[in-house]
């Protein structure tokens, strides 16, 4: 067998031993857009800071904006702190998170509200989920979404909230120079 095949097995064997012995967490929190986090606003509402105000973000935003659903998808930590309102980054859903957090707040939306995409539920703004999954790595954490739940449904029956990254992220608006600078070039070329 040639070296590079062995390679390949033991890095699939490792790769998958790393998740047999993982333990599933489950959290609950509200689900964001990479893209509205990096604006510092809400694309719906310019005037409100993304991380400080989660509950005011639209399903419309979320799952009909091309420039959000196409965006890695988030779940915020709850404020912590008395005083505090700012929510933090405690973990980027995968792939799989995405596709199942889009199905669940296109399920929960209501097209009465603004959700073109959506079905027969009545939810307008602020899409909370319980998440079970597991940790893998990054900044946030990348969570493998086992599966995913309306946020009533709570972490009862998985043994409770998970513990959070040790190093929260509460950075937004990072992009926030770069979208304004393109926004300013295609109306100043149009």
């Amino acid at each position: 067998m040639s070296h590079r095949v062995v390679r390949l097995l033991c890095a699939i064997w490792c790769f998958g031993a790393s998740f047999v012995n993982a333990t599933s967490i489950c959290y609950v929190g509200y689900i964001m857009d990479r893209y509205c986090i990096d604006r510092g606003t809400l694309l719906d509402a310019p005037t409100l800071s993304t991380l400080n105000n989660p509950e005011k973000h639209t399903i419309h935003c979320l799952v009909d904006v091309t420039a959000c659903s196409a965006s890695n998808y988030e779940i915020l930590a709850e404020p912590t702190g008395s005083n505090s309102s700012l929510h933090c980054r405690a973990f980027t859903l995968d792939s799989g998170g995405h596709s199942k957090a889009v199905s669940l707040a296109r399920e929960l939306g209501s097209t009465s509200h603004g959700c073109s995409t959506c079905g027969r539920g009545m939810q307008r703004k602020g899409f909370r989920a319980t998440v079970v999954g597991i940790v893998g790595t990054g900044n946030p954490p990348t969570l493998h979404v086992q599966h995913m739940f309306n946020a009533s449904v709570g972490c009862d029956s998985y043994g409770g909230v998970a513990l959070l990254p040790a190093n929260l992220n509460c950075e937004q608006g990072g992009n926030e120079k770069w979208i304004l600078a393109h926004g300013s070039i295609m109306m100043f070329s149009w």
